[in-house]
């Protein structure tokens, strides 16, 4: 093999590698408008981030509490709320210290299905023993 073949082949890597990204990256956008509007009586979306801490807390109560019974990964919520994924984690680590009677812990997102931790709203009826 030639040095010219090698530069051929490294450049149609390239190139393939660069395609392929876009598509994931398209793919991915898709996905994420499908999840959105197919299944928006389970996640409504809020639009715009949150510039602080405790509004951003306040959000993602009211986002969990609108999808209740469903559990949502990180990932998901972060979406629809239109922030980072690394606030959403910060959140959902807040709310589930913060309020331990009414959000739980999941192994998988209702969402995208994913075997990943997920945070779920669980209302506690008065007189009624939470079931662990």
């Amino acid at each position: 093999m030639t040095e010219c073949d090698l530069l051929e082949e490294g450049l149609w890597t390239l190139t393939e590698s660069r395609r392929l990204w876009a598509r994931a990256q398209r793919l991915g956008d898709e996905a994420r408008e499908l999840v959105l509007t197919f299944r928006s009586h389970r996640l409504c979306k809020i639009s715009g981030g949150a510039s602080e801490d405790a509004d951003g807390i306040v959000k993602l109560r009211y986002l969990l509490r609108s999808a209740s019974g469903d559990a949502l990964c990180d990932g998901c919520l972060a979406s629809a709320s239109a922030v980072s994924l690394a606030a959403m984690r910060l959140w959902t680590t807040a709310l589930l210290r913060a309020e331990p009677e009414r959000f739980q812990q999941a192994p998988s997102c209702a969402i995208c299905r994913r075997r990943v931790p997920s945070i779920i709203y669980t209302p506690q009826r008065e007189g009624m023993p939470r079931v662990a």
